[in-house]
C-alpha cells in the first residue's frame, strides 16, 4: 500500500517538534485519593481537538467537586455528579496548530502540554485496520523502510487504544497516549489511518489526530452495545451461536489454545520464507468471557470509554469474520453505524467503510 498521489496543493504550517510522550491518566486511576480531578482517554499531552464543534472534556472528580477547563483564553466550569463524572463543553474554536495548554483544575490542577485544534477521525474494524505502516506479517505496506524515514508530521498524531474486552461499557480504557507521525513513532500507526490521514492534512494543512481502535479476526457483533444489538431482529440467533461457542470450548480445550497459535505463527513464518502455503489453519481464538469474540465486548472496552469525544468521522475497515452470516451483516453494520453516531451525539458524522468485495469461497 502506498499514500495517494497528491492533487491538492500542500499548505505551509507550522510545526512544533514532539518529544517523549506522558501517559493518560484514567478516570478513577490517579496518584491521589479518589477526589483528585482526572481526565478521560483522550486528554493527554500532544492532543488533538475537534475544530468548529463544541469539544467535550471529561473525567472524574470528587463528587460534587467544581471542575474548570481552560484553553485558548477560555474557560468552562462545571461540577462532577454523584458518581463523580463530570463533562465539560469548550466552544467551537477554528483549527490550530500552535501549541498551547489545557489546564484543568479541581482540587488539583492537570495541564496537558502541546494540544493543537484540527480534525480527528476514529479508525476501526478489523485486521485491514489493524496493521501497522511497518508490519512485517501477512500485512504489508510498499516501502515500509522509505515510508517510516520519510514521517516528518508532527502534526499527524495518533492516539492508540490498548486491545479491551469488557462485559459491561467501560469509563476508562488504557492508550499509549498521543504519538507524532515520526520516524520513531510512525511504525505503530494504522497504515490505513497514517495515509488518509497524510492525504487530508497535504489537502487541507490543519492537524490531524486518528484514534487507533482496532481488533483483527472479531465479527460486528462485538463492536456494538448490548442495546444497538438488541435492537436488531437477530439478537436471538447471535445470542445462542455465542451459548453454543460457550460450550464448545471447555478449560482443557481453551488451555491448548496458546501451543496451537504458537505452532500456526512459526509455520506461517516457513511458508512465507519458502512461498508456500501454510499447511496449518487458523486457530479460531477461544470463546471465552474475556473473548474478542465476546458480543458487545469490543464496544464495551475501546469504544465506549471514547464518548462522547468530538469527532470530525469514522473510518472502519472490513467485516469478513462474518461471512459464515453474510446475510445478516447489512442489517447489524446498518444498526452499529447509527449506534455510534448517536452515542458521539454529533449528528450523522461521516462513516467511511471499506470491505472486501470477496473472501473465501
Amino acid at each position: 500500500m502506498s499514500a495517494k498521489k497528491q492533487i491538492l496543493p500542500t499548505f505551509i504550517v507550522a510545526a512544533m517538534a514532539i518529544g517523549a510522550v506522558a501517559g493518560c491518566m484514567a478516570p478513577g486511576k490517579g496518584a491521589g485519593p479518589l477526589t483528585e480531578v482526572t481526565l478521560a482517554p483522550p486528554f493527554c499531552d500532544h492532543a488533538v481537538l475537534q475544530r468548529d464543534k463544541p469539544v467535550p472534556v471529561w473525567g472524574r472528580a470528587g463528587a460534587g467537586d467544581s471542575v474548570s477547563v481552560s484553553f485558548h483564553g477560555q474557560t468552562v466550569r462545571t461540577e462532577a455528579g454523584p458518581d463523580g463524572r463530570w463533562t465539560a463543553s469548550l466552544p467551537p474554536m477554528g483549527a490550530s496548530a500552535q501549541p498551547a495548554d489545557l489546564v484543568v483544575q479541581g482540587q488539583n490542577t492537570v495541564t496537558l502540554h502541546d494540544v493543537v485544534v484540527g480534525e480527528v477521525w476514529l479508525c476501526s474494524g478489523q485486521s485491514n485496520m489493524e496493521f501497522t505502516v511497518d508490519d512485517h506479517g501477512f500485512f504489508r505496506v510498499r516501502n515500509p523502510e522509505k515510508e517510516v524515514a520519510a514521517a516528518n508530521y508532527p502534526l499527524i498524531r495518533q492516539l492508540k487504544v490498548e486491545r479491551t474486552v469488557a462485559a459491561a461499557p467501560a469509563d476508562t480504557v488504557k492508550t499509549g497516549g498521543w504519538k507524532a507521525a515520526t520516524p520513531e513513532n510512525v511504525g505503530g500507526f494504522t497504515a490505513v489511518g497514517y495515509f488518509f490521514a497524510r492525504d487530508i492534512f497535504h489537502a487541507i494543512g490543519v492537524p490531524i489526530g486518528i484514534i487507533y481502535s482496532p481488533w483483527g479476526g472479531t465479527p460486528v457483533e462485538s463492536w456494538m452495545s448490548d442495546e444497538a444489538r438488541r435492537s436488531t431482529t437477530l439478537n436471538a440467533a447471535i445470542d445462542e451461536r455465542w451459548k453454543k461457542a460457550l460450550s464448545e470450548w471447555p478449560p482443557e480445550r481453551v488451555a491448548k489454545y496458546p501451543a496451537e497459535m504458537e505452532a500456526w505463527r512459526k509455520a506461517e513464518e516457513q511458508s512465507r520464507a519458502a512461498h508456500t502455503k501454510n499447511p496449518l489453519n487458523w486457530p479460531q481464538p477461544p470463546a471465552t468471557s474475556d473473548s474478542p469474540y465476546l458480543p458487545g465486548g469490543l464496544y464495551n472496552g475501546m469504544i465506549a470509554p471514547l464518548q462522547p469525544v468530538a469527532l470530525r468521522g469514522i473510518l472502519w475497515y472490513q467485516g469478513e469474520s462474518n461471512t459464515g452470516h453474510s446475510g445478516e451483516y447489512a442489517e447489524l453494520f446498518k444498526t452499529m453505524i447509527g449506534s455510534w453516531r448517536s452515542i458521539f451525539r454529533q449528528g450523522d458524522v461521516p462513516f467511511y467503510f471499506v470491505q472486501l468485495a470477496n473472501f473465501g469461497d
